[in-house]
């Protein structure tokens, strides 16, 4: 599939910080006042009062359910049953809207260990 996780380096002159980012499909609809945005691929979803709102509460719901899949040891059942699979190459770049996801260092390594 073509969700890659990406290492973002930033260096300073003392210090360097990697910052890792996976970036999923998502919808944004309206639902009377609010805008709901949901990932299909793992079915979860936020809303907020504008697009931009909804787009950045869908971004920490879905890095809280993979942290949260993580430390229950779920992570990897999670990734299968949503269609994820081991890469072997580099996927092709994606026709559709994505939205990035910060991910912590042990949630990047643990992707990566069942992506890869």
């Amino acid at each position: 599939m073509p969700y890659n996780i990406t290492a973002n380096v930033k260096r300073s002159t003392m210090s360097a910080t990697v910052t890792f980012s996976i970036n999923l499909p998502f919808r944004i609809t309206r639902e009377e006042k609010w805008f709901v945005a949901w990932c299909p691929l793992l079915d979860v979803s936020s809303a907020g009062k504008s697009k931009e709102k909804a787009l950045a509460m869908l971004s920490e719901a879905i890095g809280l359910f993979l942290t949260e899949s993580l430390r229950m040891g779920t992570l990897e059942r999670v990734l299968k049953e949503s269609g994820f699979v081991k890469a072997v190459q580099a996927a092709p770049k994606p026709r559709q809207q994505q939205v990035s996801v910060p991910l912590t260092r042990d949630l990047s390594l643990k992707l990566a260990e069942c992506l890869a």
